[in-house]
């Protein structure tokens, strides 16, 4: 009964939570009234994230959840500021991707990390096959995972 992915649902269930309300008389034909016409107004929101840094986001979460336990640290309201700055993290992620792609051009093709072949018949995998596979490889930055045919 989620009102973001189901509204129309919500909605129902709202209404016959209203409904007994008006039957065991804790609200009035009016403000039943008023309340079952409001529209649903649910909409999805989310942390306000100024940079992406995966590895320094989960440490303040894991440091979060050691010290003041799970309940406490994804339902209480708290906020976390950290120290780093944005340009600075976002300089070092592009440095670092950069220099592990010229340090990767500089060695050269060292062989399939995977092979997309059925083992038993030694023939390649299905195009869907192939696509599922590598919707499970994780995306590192710009970088995209690939397949030589």
């Amino acid at each position: 009964l989620n009102p973001i992915r189901n509204p129309e649902r919500a909605q129902l269930r709202r209404n016959v939570v209203l409904g007994r309300m008006l039957a065991e008389k804790y609200i009035t034909r009016a403000e039943y009234d008023e309340a079952t016409q409001a529209p649903i107004t649910a909409k999805f929101h989310g942390a306000e994230i100024e940079l992406y840094a995966p590895y320094i986001s989960e440490m303040v979460r894991a440091y979060m959840v050691e010290r003041y336990g799970t309940d406490k640290a994804y339902n209480s309201g708290m906020k976390v500021y950290t120290s780093v700055e944005s340009d600075m993290q976002q300089a070092a992620q592009h440095a670092l991707v950069d220099n592990l792609h010229a340090y990767d051009m500089r060695h050269g093709f060292r062989g399939a990390e995977e092979t997309y072949w059925h083992a038993e018949t030694e023939s390649p995998l299905s195009h869907e096959d192939i696509i599922t596979r590598l919707k499970k490889v994780n995306e590192i930055g710009p970088l995209k995972a690939a397949v030589v045919l």
